[in-house]
């Protein structure tokens, strides 16, 4: 009897160990899935911006604020760019960082529409 009780509470923990394991996967398969979900909807609103913006300053004045724009939305495009290339393939604390990645781009296109307003507005 005791052998049977033995092999009873071996299999409980096992069905336990497993069970929570599988619930963890999930739960990280579903934060993956949020987080890939999140980082593509900044990259088209960022994209739909550095369209916008790249129009405005093809047609802005040559002057330093408009220069350093134009400076800042390349570096964004790009950022953009490889972050698209970039979100199917990461995992984990890659997408972590690469939201991080995204959210600055999305922060260099706030600060040339700033400066190409000033340009425009000179």
């Amino acid at each position: 009897m005791f052998p049977a009780l033995l092999i009873i509470l071996f299999y409980l923990l096992l069905v336990f160990v497993f069970s929570r394991s599988s619930s963890r996967s999930r739960l990280e398969d579903e934060n993956t899935r949020i987080l890939r979900h999140t980082i593509n909807v900044n990259l088209d609103i960022l994209q739909s911006e550095l369209d916008t913006l790249q129009a405005i300053a093809a047609n802005g004045r040559s002057s330093s604020d408009c220069q350093k724009a134009s400076e800042l939305l390349q570096s964004s495009a790009e950022t953009a760019k490889a972050a698209r290339l970039r979100v199917g393939l990461s995992n984990g604390l890659e997408l972590e960082n690469l939201l991080g990645a995204v959210f600055f781009a999305m922060n260099q296109s706030t600060e040339a529409r700033r400066l190409l307003n000033a340009c425009i507005h000179r």
